[in-house]
C-alpha cells in the first residue's frame, strides 16, 4: 500500500478507501500528521508486522482535515495486494 500526497499535482481521480475507525494509535497518528504539516517534504514509513494497523493508520492520516487542506485532494492511494 502506498499513500502519496503532493501539493502541486492534481491526482484527485484515484479512489481513496473510506476513513477507518482506529483505536489505540492516536499519539502516532497525531505525530505523523504534525510532521507532514510542519514539513511538507516529509516522508513517513509505517513499518511493522502484519495486523499492527499500518494501513488503518495511513488511511487515518491521509483523511485528516489538516492533510486534506494542505494537499487539497492531491493524493493517491495504491493498494499493495
Amino acid at each position: 500500500m502506498t499513500a502519496f500526497c503532493h501539493p502541486d499535482h492534481n491526482l484527485s481521480t484515484s479512489v481513496m478507501p473510506p476513513e477507518p475507525t482506529v483505536f489505540g494509535r492516536d499519539a502516532f497518528i497525531e505525530q505523523a500528521i504534525e510532521l507532514i504539516v510542519n514539513n511538507h517534504s516529509a516522508r513517513i514509513a509505517i513499518l511493522g508486522p502484519g495486523g499492527t494497523r499500518k494501513t488503518f493508520s495511513a488511511l487515518k492520516i491521509i483523511h485528516d482535515e489538516r492533510i486534506q487542506a494542505l494537499f487539497d485532494k492531491n493524493c493517491i492511494w495504491t493498494p499493495g495486494d
